[in-house]
């Protein structure tokens, strides 16, 4: 903070510096000062995409049950993309906005735009999952968590929302199988662990179960 602050002191305005002051402060978790920079790096530059967008995020994690500031939050979303229309984290973010509404169709259609802008990105897959999971698509929904796997092998949410649709269908060594790999990466990811216990209750390993039920409390 103190950096940056001096270099703002120095040499003026500047729209990097103000969005680096931001990062700083969210990364803190001090999201509303993080908000105050961000705008200030925008006043300077009307193009500065990054700023806009990390407006939206700050205002998403620090009001996250507020509904007018998520209204809020999704048009700074959009006002990244009225500069940079492919710019992805922004389209990811819409897309979760309308998740969170329910409108799949048009979640959807944000989760598509992301991947089109950078087909690497692993988190509109994983989003685009979740509403075929939700929709009861399974084999859909395990295409598209297999392409954020794809990318990146050690997403444990990943991990963890394929052991969740074998599970659904009774396969229940291949969800201990996810659930497990996903423990050895994060071994303290509470949703394998009790997800894992569910499998053993049914697998009538009653004592693997209460075990695993216990680690979810430590």
């Amino acid at each position: 903070v103190e950096y940056y602050t001096k270099s703002l002191e120095l040499y003026g305005e500047n729209e990097n510096t103000w969005n680096e002051l931001g990062n700083v402060y969210f990364d803190q978790k001090d999201f509303e000062k993080a908000i105050e920079c961000y705008k200030k790096a925008v006043e300077v530059d009307e193009e500065f995409y990054w700023s806009y967008y990390n407006v939206g995020l700050a205002m998403s994690r620090k009001w996250s049950n507020d509904q007018q500031k998520r209204d809020d939050a999704k048009k700074w979303f959009e006002k990244a993309i009225d500069v940079k229309s492919d710019y992805h984290p922004a389209l990811n973010e819409l897309g979760l906005y309308y998740l969170d509404k329910n409108d799949y169709e048009r979640a959807e259609k944000y989760f598509f735009l992301a991947i089109k802008a950078y087909s690497s990105y692993k988190y509109p897959y994983y989003n685009l999952a979740t509403i075929y999971k939700e929709r009861e698509q399974y084999n859909k929904a395990k295409e598209y968590l297999f392409k954020a796997l794809q990318y990146s092998p050690d997403y444990v949410a990943a991990l963890n929302n394929m052991g969740i649709l074998f599970y659904r269908e009774g396969d229940y060594p291949t969800a201990l199988y996810y659930y497990t790999k996903a423990i050895e990466i994060n071994p303290k990811y509470k949703f394998s662990l009790h997800n894992i216990g569910l499998v053993f209750d049914h697998m009538e390993q009653y004592r693997k179960a209460y075990q695993m039920h216990q680690k979810v409390g430590e």
